[in-house]
């Protein structure tokens, strides 16, 4: 049997886990907001429905397409300097995008 009062987790993997889960939520919040977009793309791109699906399969056939490559990368560098690329590679386009949106 098990001590009840024992900790779920170590003290020292509580915050890896609030970060896995909470960059889970975001992502998924980011998928979902496909769905939320496609009606105003096809709006303002006057897109039929087969050209506005193409949206949704161009966003999923990129991990079907990144993920060998990504899992080659990984395993030749590292995933420590392969985030640290990733974050100076998509960190500046995000603020100039924020900067752009406050004008």
């Amino acid at each position: 049997m098990t001590n009840p009062s024992a900790p779920i987790t170590e003290r020292r993997y509580v915050l890896p886990l609030i970060l896995v889960t909470s960059l889970f939520f975001l992502w998924a919040f980011g998928v979902n907001l496909n769905d939320i977009l496609i009606p105003h793309l096809k709006k303002a791109f006057r897109l039929t429905d087969f050209r506005s699906s193409l949206i949704q399969t161009a966003f999923f056939g990129g991990y079907f397409l990144a993920a060998l490559p990504a899992g080659w990368l990984m395993e030749k560098i590292g995933y420590k300097t392969r985030n640290s690329w990733s974050a100076c590679w998509l960190v500046p386009p995000e603020l100039s995008c924020s900067f752009r949106q406050r004008r």
